[in-house]
């Protein structure tokens, strides 16, 4: 918060603070393919970091909605994405941005790409939009409520699953562990109500 940004030279023993002449909440930070960090936050900023973090530049942002998250494709294509369906792009690898026509609006918190160039970003309410890297190419997969009950789970769990996908979709849950727990190939109801013992 109030701007806060830390650095460590001594692999995380210690850190110290970075002066980033700005109170907007910092939300995310990525490292981009060529060394440079991006540290995202409220009201649309966006921050590159050179010589490891000793240069701090504000990059002007296309939008106030809060960013949260970074992914770079190239070193020269990257996506930001953030409240309201917030979706930027840039292939001048971060030195500017473009808005992305999105098809949600929701919080978008977290965005990854594949090696084939297909992005997945993640939000409130469920929502999961894929990204294509034609600049132009977003589509809205499905938006999924899951619901746990109990929350942990002990020897039996019900988990209650509402889905707005037009057409079949896996759904796979795991434990802290990273094991899969449940998996269902095809969820082509809306609602469905399901037991299952972990």
């Amino acid at each position: 918060e109030n701007g806060t940004l830390l650095k460590s030279i001594d692999g995380g023993s210690s850190w110290s603070p970075l002066i980033t002449n700005t109170s907007n909440e910092l939300n995310g930070i990525h490292k981009s393919l060529s060394d440079v960090f991006f540290v995202t936050g409220a009201n649309g900023t966006i921050i590159a970091l050179t010589d490891n973090g000793d240069n701090l530049e504000f990059i002007s942002s296309p939008t106030n909605e809060d960013l949260y998250a970074t992914s770079f494709l190239t070193d020269q294509l990257a996506y930001v994405v953030g409240d309201d369906g917030a979706v930027l792009y840039s292939n001048d690898g971060g030195n500017s941005w473009l808005p992305e026509p999105s098809p949600s609006t929701s919080r978008l918190v977290d965005i990854v790409f594949s090696r084939s160039g297909i992005g997945i970003a993640v939000g409130r309410e469920g929502t999961i939009i894929r990204i294509e890297s034609t600049f132009t190419s977003i589509n809205e997969i499905f938006e999924l409520n899951a619901s746990l009950y109990p929350n942990p789970v002990g020897e039996k769990g019900q988990l209650t699953i509402n889905s707005i996908a037009t057409g079949p979709v896996s759904f796979k849950a795991f434990n802290l562990l990273g094991e899969t727990i449940l998996s269902i190939e095809t969820l082509d109801e809306k609602k469905q109500r399901l037991i299952f013992h972990p």
